[in-house]
């Protein structure tokens, strides 16, 4: 009897803590044995999949037009300052834009910035391969320019004899196409033909991989954040060009370090990056969504709000919250009624401030 007892209570607390700290697994089975069980909390599953939600809202807008070269400037001087290149932002932007280079370093420096251009408008959008990313490398690395056509052709020539781009080894430049590098690109094509996870995790997963990779001689970091641009823009999230997401992790740049630098010896790693890759790419996408809201003017006594100040309370518990439900927003006004806050939501769409998704019980808002 007092066995059982103890039996029942085992298995109760059991339950209890599987229910309290469950965890959501994504199986990752890919052709470079690198089976990972990705365990997200409930909490981090939530929020994951809250902040997915409104990426896929801003995914496909036609943005390609909207290059901020200030964006651009940034992102470039963000990924040297997360490489550790021995210098301040401000020297970094004075070497970006001088005439001349006294230096291999600050060359490289000009190239990437030219490169990173044509990744955001969409100068290289070609499907990812190999060749692909040989041919930034050695873009990247070179210290004379070869015309992107010369450089297109003699890699071609290259990889005749092998069919497939990604069925080569071999080495060509300084960059070795090894077995690790083919059996990556396989898995990322693959994943992204399937749909079998939100294609901004399957690009999380690849960026962290590829990081962990010995293939390139140098200039990996930079070679990762120019990927992560690329293969965002190849998937429609064409706002990159307005705010980058390396410059969120700039400004948390501890966490970047614990996260992909370090993170990739962890056991836990992969899961680790992942919910700080998210985080970063929601408030990039948040940030560049902020750029084409229409400007809220402030309430001053000579000049009237085209809102009032519920509804600038519900525009910012929409920008903290988002996405959210009309019922949330009746809670957290707590006085109004629900007919004052549906024309308070309608009013703030016409404006422009926010957009919905969904019908009926399941509509969503979102702020632009």
């Amino acid at each position: 009897m007092c066995l059982s007892f103890f039996s029942i209570v085992i298995v109760f607390l059991y339950l209890h803590i599987s229910t309290e700290f469950a965890y959501f697994v994504l199986d990752i089975v890919d052709p470079m044995e690198l089976q990972d069980n990705i365990g997200f909390s409930r909490y981090n599953a939530s929020e994951i999949e809250r902040m997915l939600r409104y990426v896929d809202f801003l995914m496909g807008r036609d943005w390609d037009d909207m290059l901020d070269k200030s964006n651009l400037m940034e992102t470039v001087v963000a990924s040297a300052v997360l490489c550790q290149y021995p210098y301040t932002p401000s020297q970094l932007r004075s070497f970006i834009e001088a005439k001349e280079a006294y230096n291999e370093e600050i060359r490289l420096l000009q190239r990437y910035f030219l490169i990173l251009q044509d990744v955001m408008q969409g100068n290289d959008d070609g499907r990812l391969d190999e060749m692909v990313i040989m041919r930034l490398f050695e873009q990247l690395t070179l210290s004379h320019d070869i015309p992107r056509s010369a450089q297109k052709s003699r890699i071609e020539q290259l990889l005749a004899a092998g069919g497939r781009p990604r069925q080569l080894n071999g080495v060509y430049a300084n960059i070795e196409i090894n077995q690790q590098l083919s059996s990556l690109v396989e898995w990322y094509l693959i994943k992204s033909d399937r749909k079998e996870l939100h294609p901004i995790l399957t690009i999380g997963i690849f960026v962290y991989n590829f990081y962990s990779l010995d293939t390139l001689p140098s200039h990996k970091e930079e070679m990762t954040h120019l990927l992560t641009h690329l293969l965002l823009r190849q998937n429609k999230a064409y706002w990159v060009a307005l705010y980058s997401p390396i410059r969120v992790m700039l400004d948390n740049r501890v966490e970047y370090i614990n996260r992909l630098k370090n993170g990739t010896h962890q056991v836990d790693g992969l899961s680790r990056w992942l919910v700080y890759w998210v985080n970063s790419i929601y408030e990039a996408a948040r940030k560049a969504g902020a750029n084409i809201a229409p400007v809220l003017q402030e309430v001053s006594p000579s000049r009237k709000s085209p809102i009032n100040m519920r509804q600038r309370r519900i525009l910012d518990f929409i920008a903290a919250n988002q996405p959210v439900k009309l019922s949330g927003i009746v809670e957290h006004l707590h006085k109004e009624s629900v007919n004052t806050v549906k024309k308070d939501l309608l009013r703030l769409r016409e404006l422009g401030y926010i957009c919905s998704q969904g019908k009926l019980k399941g509509t969503v808002y979102y702020k632009i």
